[in-house]
């Protein structure tokens, strides 16, 4: 088996927490981020593109959990090994995203036709976005493979970065417009992602080479400077990009967030490995990240409206963030409280869980 890398653990944790965090003032309050002035204009931010780049990062086709729950290797560079890889993360993935995205139709009495073809699928869109980088992923290595190239080629690396870039196409509301119902259906408009999900394979690709450079630390210190110049600008001095540029830096910002919080956690990894009560509860919650993510929408509480209202309209950052704070912590731990539950049937698990 696989040692578990602690510190992606925690990481992934922390960005769980984002979410559930971000989503309390549109489902809790009745208020949208830009109405608050809070730290979301950093989580909501970074929640995505981290899960997305985690998601990257430990990609690989290399390795499969077949239904007796072992792991074993298989030939992932394989036509075969990668349509059974597929076939396993369309149960974890896939089914649990539609069981679960019934019953909260049902429950919210919202139309599942509906849901299935708009691009948020019901709050479910993550899984079934990140079902389709893998797809895409795949598809590219086996174009490269037909032309003898390794992840480490730099056709390899502009191949995937051009995909990246096609992918913010769908952005622009006339190419999803002309696309009609296949737009939402396969929910294209979140596609641009993958860049992040592509930058976490680089990472982890190329990780070690990064940490023998002489010249890491001139690296960082410029990612670390560009990430506070475009804070500055984002969120003191408030220049407003167009177009192109609006995404272009956007996502520039995105992407030095979401490697610095990598940088940070991978040196803090000795402090993750150890037995600290911390480090334990947050690698915990990271391995349930799918498990929270299916569950909270039933968590939400629906009738803290007037506190939103109060927080729209006084400036208590500190106070919203540390009463969102404990909320997001109550509704992750009857998340997990109800994981290891539904984990108690081997049947349950497996549909509703994904089988993990």
């Amino acid at each position: 088996m696989r040692d578990r890398l602690v510190y992606i653990d925690v990481l992934r944790a922390l960005a769980i927490l984002f979410i559930v965090f971000g989503h309390l003032p549109m489902y809790a309050y009745g208020e949208m981020h830009g109405e608050l002035i809070s730290v979301r204009s950093f989580t909501s931010m970074v929640q995505i593109p981290l899960f997305f780049f985690i998601s990257g990062f430990l990609y690989s086709t290399k390795w499969i959990r077949r239904d007796n729950n072992r792991i074993t290797q298989c030939c992932g560079n394989r036509i075969g090994g990668k349509i059974f890889y597929l076939y396993s993360l369309s149960k974890r993935l896939l089914i649990p995203m539609l069981v679960w995205g019934i019953i909260y139709c049902i429950w919210q009495k919202i139309s599942f036709m509906q849901a299935i073809v708009d691009m948020y699928k019901a709050g479910y869109w993550f899984t079934f976005t990140l079902f389709e980088f893998y797809i895409m992923q795949m598809v590219l290595e086996l174009i490269t493979k037909r032309f003898e190239m390794t992840n480490r080629n730099s056709k390899y690396i502009l191949m995937g970065l051009g995909i990246s870039v096609v992918s913010y196409l769908f952005l622009i509301p006339s190419v999803t417009d002309s696309l009609g119902i296949f737009s939402g259906l396969l929910g294209l408009t979140q596609v641009h992602y993958y860049f992040f999900f592509f930058l976490g394979i680089l990472v982890r690709t190329y990780h070690y080479d990064f940490m023998m450079w002489k010249y890491k630390e001139q690296v960082m210190t410029g990612i670390t400077l560009l990430f506070v110049g475009l804070a500055v600008n984002y969120w003191i001095i408030d220049v407003q990009f167009n177009g192109l540029w609006f995404h272009a830096m956007w996502t520039l910002f995105q992407m030095t967030s979401v490697l610095l919080l990598f940088a940070l956690f991978y040196r803090s990894r000795n402090f993750f490995a150890g037995d600290r009560k911390i480090s334990v509860v947050m690698s915990y919650i990271g391995r349930r990240t799918l498990d929270i993510y299916l569950l909270h929408y039933f968590l939400l509480p629906k009738d803290l409206h007037l506190f939103g209202s109060y927080f729209v309209t006084h400036e208590a950052i500190v106070v919203e963030t540390l009463f969102a704070g404990v909320v997001t912590l109550a509704i992750v731990a009857v998340c997990v409280a109800c994981s290891d539950l539904l984990r108690s049937s081997k049947t349950v698990e497996s549909w509703l869980l994904g089988g993990k």
